[in-house]
């Protein structure tokens, strides 16, 4: 783990010296609380910008450029690679979190939550983010950078509306469909985490299918 916490540094270095990343992964969360007034949407819009639409295009142009090329013929293997730019993502979604929180307290737009309430948060929040990453490698190793940027962008917009909405409110057939995409289930599951199991599981596949299609069309160069 040392030279995966070592490389976790430096993708940190990058992420916050890049002002694109800290608009889309902090500032665009942040602002979003005092326009929700609701923690549930807004870390949703976190774990989503920070560990799929930053992941993927990130690593789309590191991939374009031979940037992990590059990386790949240095003592890191490709699997401490990896764990070190989801650690340093994973910094980042905690300072977005964080500000999120903050910004809820100011407003007083805080939930109040059982224990067991924030373990199915915590629980949730965890399995999204390996779901989403998952998939901003699959996006990031299958095409073209320019298309990654267009792709994630695009994406990012889909999963905010239904991370926006609540899936109970809606007509059944739509809420069904909000609640099968990874972006709904885990708003499903941070709003009501007295009822989550579904959504949990919905996130989990999405995971299990993201991970089998990295690990098999993931391209280095």
């Amino acid at each position: 783990m040392t030279r995966s916490i070592a490389h976790a540094r430096w993708e940190l270095g990058l992420l916050l010296s890049n002002g694109e990343q800290l608009l889309l992964a902090l500032v665009i969360p942040t602002a979003l609380a005092f326009l929700f007034r609701d923690l549930a949407p807004v870390a949703c819009v976190s774990v989503i910008a920070t560990m799929f639409t930053s992941l993927a295009i990130a690593t789309g142009f590191e991939r374009r450029s031979g940037a992990l090329r590059f990386l790949g013929a240095t003592p890191l293997t490709r699997l401490q690679l990896l764990i070190g730019k989801l650690l340093a993502q994973g910094a980042v979604l905690a300072i977005s979190l964080a500000l999120a929180v903050i910004a809820c307290a100011f407003i007083g737009a805080l939930p109040t939550l059982t224990p067991v309430e924030v373990l199915v948060w915590l629980v949730a929040i965890l399995l999204a983010c390996w779901t989403f990453a998952a998939w901003a490698l699959v996006l990031a190793g299958t095409i073209r950078a320019e298309a990654t940027l267009a792709v994630a962008n695009a994406l990012f917009l889909v999963f905010v509306a239904t991370a926006a909405s609540d899936p109970a409110d809606l007509p059944s057939p739509l809420g069904a469909l909000v609640v099968a995409l990874p972006s709904g289930a885990l708003s499903q599951t941070l709003r009501h985490p007295d009822s989550s199991l579904i959504a949990l599981t919905v996130i989990a596949a999405w995971g299990v299918l993201g991970t089998l299609l990295a690990s098999r069309k993931f391209r280095w160069e």
